[in-house]
């Protein structure tokens, strides 16, 4: 310290001096301050100093008897001298140059000025008191002595700690805020017993500084996790908020103070934790306040066994019910398991988490593990190297409980994914994962049977050759729960397969992008609905989203086991390929990639999975307003695919269509436009059904039918004659490239009569599909006489776009 950086009567040199050694660990307990006089039996060139308390670096120590302290002779000018307390325990004088200045118009010496000769710092003991000695003095008069001791400051004061861990040499000590020593021992050999007694020390609702260094520490407590003291053991290191204290632990910074675990701690039959906070038993509350901060945790990944498949190991542990938990400023680096993991044990959530500037690397499992939390802020962390970067775990109970409330935003994952599991209510914003290059195989974004998730303002990236970007599922391989609930907005998923979802999901995607690739001629998919080989009834709504397919034969959709895909105002510049055997909807969608999925037809909600009957579909709710007879109908049903009809009736809990039988359960419904649907009738003349005649309108009009409009598929065939015929009716129907259309009576198809008579699901789906050229032709039996006369056929069409 220079000597002539103050010069205030408060804040000068010496007294500047002397508050910084406090803060370094010496200064006078407050309640035995010495008393600093003139010589009691006489003036002359000494003081008298009394006993006093003290801690002179770190060190506890006290002076019990009155000593007399001498002063040099004064000289021609006057020099200011300080009394001070070296390390070897004497009172000692620091001689001033004996040039102390008096500032113009400044009587008061204690603004003069005075340049010592050496610097004094806090090694040179514990500064008590400045002694003015006058020029051609014989004698210190109390007036001459001002006292600068500081005492210890009190601990409430927000730069002292209930608790301090510091190092000093080789040394460590662990002492109280009033100088009161805790530990002491050989740094990097006692480490573990200084934490413990100043975890031991640390009053309720304390806290504990740690000094810049590295800290050895041992998993040498054994504590287990469950069934009250019996099962699941576990040894930790450092135990500052157990059996429900509170407590705030604070280092120097993130590189500046490391705990590092030592070597050979964790493994098999000895399951390890740098720090652990809890409670005994599983139901015991825990603490209400705890905070970690500015600090480096080190798990010492390369010194310790790795022990797979367990919950709970790692650098940070906490568990039971508790509320107000902070790791802020944290650095994890090199864990044998978790980074953090902050578990409940059966016990209920915790409540009032924030996490915020973590940054993780290197750890076996996940970096940050959440297990059962409810209102927690995960912010502005950086995580590298991991199974899986940031784990959000819930219960199954997840579709019926209360919101669990979780924010997490600004979060980096580099070679490590993102798992939300059995989670209702979480929002992720603003957050990045790469798992390109990932050590172990990644799931990336994984969200696992889920409700109320909305991730928002994200990027989700992948390799180019094998990984998927998303992995989304709601009771897949694992029953968790019913179905998983995810909505994206303005996110992007680029690598082999963007976004993968299967078992029952109800995924939805705002303004997205999904870009996917083809390495070694195996394409990716931007949508893939997948899972193995199981059937599955996953939903994917994309709303004005953009597919990219990274070569002509990447997917843009691929599914084939079941699944829905809606597409509205979705676009695809480049053309892709498709691979799907699953419904497909697609409504003002754009580009050459969706060309062949643009389509009139409109979602239905509302309907029963389960039919009422081969052409019969109970409504859950009151669509009369909006669907009425005569309007096209597309379906898809698990056993038939795809089916088309027209609505002949609907109620406010039935709706009843002519066409294509459904079979098995729908998994989608979707209503059409009212200029989908064409009619086509045929005047046959005449006895027309003397003989039976596959080809009326080409024997009675001389004529021929072609179909001359899109893609359509034949629904309803209605007929009707002028007259019966007298003896047996005759069973007309229509063929398509001749091959009946019509299934009811063995092909044949319906009996004529004098009023019309309509097909309901008499239609043949293989048959029943017209293109541009297709030939039409009606076909009859022979009546039992023979004379029904001129016979009306009128075919209804249903556009399938």
């Amino acid at each position: 310290m220079k000597t002539d950086v103050l010069r205030d009567h408060v804040f000068r040199y010496p007294h500047l001096a002397s508050l910084l050694g406090a803060h370094a660990g010496s200064h006078v307990i407050s309640d035995k301050p010495p008393a600093i006089t003139e010589r009691a039996a006489g003036a002359n060139m000494s003081i008298d100093v009394g006993p006093f308390s003290y801690v002179l670096n770190g060190i506890v120590g006290a002076k019990t008897s009155t000593t007399n302290v001498p002063i040099a002779a004064s000289d021609s000018k006057p020099r200011i001298d300080l009394l001070y307390l070296a390390p070897d325990g004497n009172l000692a004088i620091l001689k001033g140059a004996a040039s102390a200045k008096k500032p113009m118009m400044e009587d008061i010496w204690q603004k003069w000025e005075e340049p010592y000769p050496a610097d004094f710092s806090t090694n040179d003991g514990l500064l008590l008191a400045e002694i003015l000695v006058p020029a051609n003095a014989t004698s210190i008069r109390n007036e001459h002595i001002r006292n600068i001791v500081v005492p210890a400051i009190p601990a409430d004061f927000n730069i002292i700690h209930s608790v301090e861990i510091f190092q000093r040499g080789t040394e460590i000590i662990a002492r109280k805020a009033d100088g009161t020593i805790l530990e002491s021992g050989i740094a990097g050999v006692d480490d573990t017993d200084v934490f413990d007694a100043a975890a031991a020390g640390c009053p309720n609702n304390g806290s504990i500084g740690i000094g810049p260094g590295t800290y050895i520490l041992e998993a040498n407590k054994l504590f287990y996790l469950s069934d009250n003291s019996t099962t699941n053991p576990f040894y930790y290191a450092f135990g500052p908020a157990m059996e429900g204290k509170n407590c705030h632990v604070y280092g120097s910074g993130p590189g500046v103070t490391i705990l590092k675990m030592a070597n050979n701690q964790h493994y098999s039959g000895h399951l390890a934790v740098l720090i652990l906070n809890r409670t005994t038993g599983d139901m015991n509350n825990g603490f209400t306040s705890f905070t970690l901060a500015n600090l480096t945790l080190d798990g010492n990944r390369a010194n310790q066994e790795i022990v797979s498949a367990i919950d709970g190991p790692g650098l940070y542990l906490s568990g039971s019910i508790r509320t107000n938990e902070k790791i802020l400023n944290v650095e994890m680096i090199d864990s044998f398991g978790y980074g953090a993991y902050l578990g409940n044990n059966g016990s209920g959530p915790a409540k009032g988490v924030i996490i915020s500037g973590i940054y993780a690397k290197n750890c076996y499992k996940s970096a940050i593990c959440l297990d059962t939390t409810a209102d927690v802020s995960i912010s502005n962390s950086v995580i590298y190297d991991g199974s899986i970067g940031l784990e959000v775990l819930g219960n199954t109970d997840y579709a019926t409980r209360e919101y669990d409330n979780i924010s997490i935003t600004g979060v980096t994952c580099k070679r490590a994914g993102i798992t939300i599991w059995c989670i209702n209510g979480c929002v992720v914003s603003g957050c990045t994962m790469d798992i390109t290059g990932a050590v172990v195989h990644s799931y990336g974004l994984q969200v696992h049977c889920s409700r109320n998730i909305d991730i928002v303002g994200c990027r989700f990236t992948a390799n180019k050759t094998s990984q998927y970007v998303t992995y989304i599922d709601g009771g897949g391989y694992i029953q968790d729960g019913s179905y998983d609930q995810v909505k994206f907005r303005d996110c992007t998923f680029d690598g082999f397969q963007a976004l993968k979802v299967f078992g029952s999901a109800v995924v939805e995607a705002y303004n997205c992008t999904f870009h996917a690739y083809t390495h070694s001629g195996t394409p990716g998919a931007a949508i893939l609905l997948k899972e193995f080989d199981e059937t599955i009834s996953a939903v994917v709504y994309l709303y004005n989203c953009e597919l990219i397919a990274g070569s002509p034969d990447t997917y843009l959709i691929s599914g084939t086991n079941g699944g829905i895909v809606v597409l509205i105002g979705c676009y695809a510049l480049t053309p892709g390929a498709f691979n799907v055997n699953i419904p497909v909807y697609a409504w003002e969608c754009t580009g050459a990639g969706l060309a062949k999925w643009k389509s009139r037809w409109i979602a239905e909600v509302g309907y029963n999975s389960t039919p009422a009957g081969p052409s019969t579909i109970s409504m859950n709710l009151d669509r009369t307003a909006h669907i009425a007879a005569g309007m096209p109908i597309k379906y898809w049903t698990t056993a038939g695919g795809w089916g088309y009809g027209v609505v002949t009736s609907i109620t406010s809990n039935q709706l009843v269509f002519a066409g294509m039988p459904m079979s098995g359960n729908i998994n989608a419904l979707f209503v059409g436009t009212s200029e989908m649907v064409c009619s086509i009738d045929y005047l046959i003349p005449g006895s027309y059904a003397s003989s039976a005649n596959n080809s009326l309108i080409q024997t009675f009009q001389k004529s021929f039918s072609i179909w001359q409009g899109p893609p359509a598929r034949l629904v309803r065939i209605s007929h009707r004659a002028l007259s019966a015929d007298s003896g047996t009716a005759p069973r007309v129907t229509a063929s398509i490239n001749g091959n009946p259309v019509g299934t009811d009576n063995s092909n044949t198809g319906l009996p004529v009569s004098t009023s019309w008579t309509h097909t309901a699901y008499g239609i043949n789906g293989s048959y029943n599909s017209i293109n541009l050229g297709d030939s039409i032709e009606l076909r009859t039996t022979q009546g039992g006489s023979g004379d029904s006369t001129f016979l009306t056929v009128s075919l209804v069409f249903v556009l399938e776009k």
